[in-house]
């Protein structure tokens, strides 16, 4: 922990980073949506060997804050899902994720696993913010599976990233508003009585 905490210091990131268990807290609620709602965030992919933006892991850090956060780490397992011998290109088999989350789930490929959107039905969580790397692939993904779930999945645009196709992710926010609708513009829209963190 100690080395991530110094790797992102000296890009001017602060979030609390601890190798302790992180304590079981309640869901928040956000005023931005109905009483009856409950929030999480999903942070898709967001680990060091993708490169995220200091901007893309400070600003899901001050959500984390706030709401309940999940996470997906992809990993390379060929028998699993076959990267190498379909794409000739395969992501790492070992990595680290940047942001802090309450749970953070392992993938191996393109979709989230299974387990994340029964963790997220299990806290009853019915709409959920999404960030992260490869807005038209792996969060467009979570996307699809989040809506077919009926968690409301919402991107939050100013904490998306495209892949090397389209790095300033505007096809994948295209994509996003064409397949759901739902795009929050920018984070801070979602902590209107949170302090800086």
């Amino acid at each position: 922990m100690a080395d991530l905490q110094a790797g992102l210091q000296p890009l001017g990131i602060t979030c609390a980073l601890t190798t302790q268990p992180l304590p079981k807290r309640p869901l928040r609620e956000t005023k931005l949506i109905t009483p009856e709602t409950r929030s999480a965030v999903l942070a898709v992919d967001i680990q060091e060997s993708f490169n995220p933006s200091q901007a893309l892991i400070s600003g899901v850090c001050k959500l984390q804050s706030r709401y309940y956060t999940v996470a997906t780490l992809e990993l390379h397992e060929e028998e699993a899902v076959p990267f190498a011998a379909q794409l000739g290109w395969t992501p790492p088999t070992t990595d680290r994720c940047l942001v802090p989350a309450d749970k953070i789930f392992t993938k191996h490929g393109y979709l989230p696993p299974r387990q994340l959107v029964a963790h997220l039905r299990q806290r009853r969580v019915t709409q959920v913010f999404v960030c992260g790397v490869q807005t038209e692939t792996c969060v467009l993904a979570a996307g699809f599976v989040l809506f077919d779930a009926g968690l409301k999945p919402t991107l939050v645009a100013d904490l998306q990233a495209g892949s090397s196709l389209d790095p300033s992710g505007a096809l994948g926010l295209r994509l996003w508003r064409h397949h759901f609708g739902a795009v929050a513009e920018t984070h801070g829209a979602l902590l209107p009585e949170a302090p800086d963190v």
